[in-house]
């Protein structure tokens, strides 16, 4: 009796220990995103292995296209990325979103089939449900209130061989995605402001338009409040010209025309 009583009890922990590695650690009540939770990632216990892997995430807009800054309240999608330089894996990761605090930032829900939420600590936690046959991981992200800051994306991944446990397996850690908050958000729409920019959004250069007429200062200023372009224009009633953004980050930027008078006019332009 004794013996079949211990057989069970080691077969019970030998699943338990299986399962431990085909679906997220989260799932086990353990942070592995390399976040001042625990200061861990996967290459605590996963390594051994020869697969050269890459990791890289996006936090992506309505649009798919890739921004640094968050409206409160808005959608998107944050995409996680891992390759493998060599061999054939299959692929895990966990990712948390953070505040200042370390508290909870947004929603995260599970979008592509590939992944799953869990919720430890207070904390939502993407992570794999199974091992997964391609390194593409997409997350729904809905984005805190106005307030709360910076948020901090802590991301880990592992290129593992299938072997149900942590030998043989390559982790890669990407650390910290600052995604500031879009302070500009609140500015009013387009057809409630004095000029309108276009195109919009536009990725090589920008006129602005108005019934506006005279000198002012136009500046363009990014999400952290600086001025990144500055120029003296005449405004006729129409159109200035083109000011080249080109080079510009990818990004919300505010538009403010100042008079000569300190007369100050707002909008927003979303450079991509």
């Amino acid at each position: 009796m004794k013996k079949t009583l211990l057989f069970i009890t080691a077969l019970g922990g030998f699943s338990l220990f299986l399962a431990s590695y085909d679906n997220g650690a989260a799932t086990h009540s353990k942070d592995r995103t390399g976040s001042p939770v625990s200061n861990l990632n996967c290459g605590q216990c996963h390594g051994g292995g020869g697969f050269s892997p890459s990791i890289s995430a996006q936090l992506l807009d309505a649009t798919n296209t890739p921004v640094t800054s968050y409206n409160p309240g808005a959608t998107y999608t944050w995409k996680i990325t891992i390759t493998a330089g060599a061999g054939n894996p299959n692929f895990g990761f966990q990712t948390v979103a953070l505040l200042s605090n370390n508290s909870n930032a947004g929603t995260l829900s599970a979008q592509s089939a590939n992944t799953k939420v869990v919720t430890l600590g207070g904390r939502k936690y993407g992570e794999h449900p199974s091992p997964s046959t391609t390194g593409v991981f997409m997350l729904n992200w809905v984005a805190p209130a106005s307030g709360s800051g910076t948020v901090k994306f802590y991301t880990t991944g592992n290129c593992g061989n299938n072997n149900n446990n942590d030998t043989g397996d390559s982790p890669s850690n990407l650390g910290a995605t600052i995604i500031t908050e879009n302070t500009f958000a609140g500015i009013e729409d387009v057809a409630q402001v004095a000029f309108t920019v276009f195109p919009n959004p536009a990725s090589e250069s920008i006129r602005i338009q108005s019934e506006l007429s005279g000198n002012y200062m136009l500046e363009l200023i990014d999400v952290s409040g600086k001025i990144v372009y500055t120029e003296n224009i005449v405004l006729k009633g129409v159109t200035s010209g083109d000011v080249n953004v080109a080079s510009f980050d990818k990004g919300i930027y505010l538009v403010r025309l100042t008079s000569a008078n300190q007369e100050i006019h707002l909008n927003k332009v979303l450079i991509k």
